[in-house]
């Protein structure tokens, strides 16, 4: 998690890259549609700038397959990528990557849509980011916010120097969700047939969250469970 927080963690190093800007002067409700993808990195940062990186180590000519489309409507900007019928979404979810900056002062409500092997959050700061897909690893490093994991697939999730609330909303899934061993947290179990399970070391152990905290991490939705996993020191 350590390399994760630094800066050299989310500069890609690939021969094939594409790179769209877009221009901000107020706060936007972003809506984000990447479709499938191998992985996705989105960082909030300074500047007035959105900008949507494609990376790939195979694929050349991504300016003309993968095109990206931005939409500016009043208060909203829409994000869609579109690949074209000549790529296969074996191939995209293998050797496409995404990378995303959004201004920081700018940022309003956000939903990101996308079907990836691995999902990285950077300083997220916002009232709330919504994601809609199915990803099996999800990182969340630094930021401040209330996310909301909508994916009906196992995950595993791990939290590093994050502030706020993070929902997990599972319909017949299990996942995991690793915390530092001093992270404070307040866990709340809501739904119907879900289970909240505690491990540190290796074994299930009583519950170790806080009844007051300014972190919360809940679990949501219908026969799914979700274990929240102590790290080693």
């Amino acid at each position: 998690m350590d390399e994760l927080l630094s800066e050299e963690a989310v500069k890609p190093r690939y021969p094939y890259e594409s790179i769209v800007e877009y221009d901000i002067d107020e706060i936007k409700h972003f809506d984000i549609k990447l479709g499938s993808v191998n992985c996705v990195k989105m960082r909030a940062g300074e500047g007035e700038k959105i900008k949507v990186q494609l990376v790939s180590d195979t694929i050349e000519n991504l300016t003309e397959l993968v095109k990206v489309k931005i939409d500016d409507i009043k208060r909203r900007i829409d994000v869609d990528v579109n690949r074209s019928k000549s790529l296969s979404e074996e191939l995209v979810k293998e050797h496409l990557s995404i990378f995303i900056n959004l201004p920081e002062k700018y940022m309003g409500d956000t939903e990101l849509a996308t079907h990836c092997e691995k999902l990285e959050l950077f300083d997220i700061i916002s009232e709330k980011f919504e994601l809609d897909g199915a990803v099996k690893e999800i990182y969340i490093a630094g930021g401040n916010s209330h996310i909301e994991l909508d994916n009906n697939s196992p995950m595993e999730i791990y939290v590093a120097d994050y502030t706020g609330r993070i929902d997990v909303n599972q319909i017949s899934a299990k996942s995991r969700l690793h915390v530092p061993h001093e992270y404070a947290f307040k866990a709340v179990k809501k739904g119907i047939r879900t289970k909240l399970l505690f491990e540190d070391r290796g074994h299930l152990v009583d519950d170790f969250s806080v009844s007051e905290s300014e972190n919360q991490i809940e679990i949501n939705g219908i026969n799914s469970e979700l274990t929240i996993v102590k790290l080693s020191e």
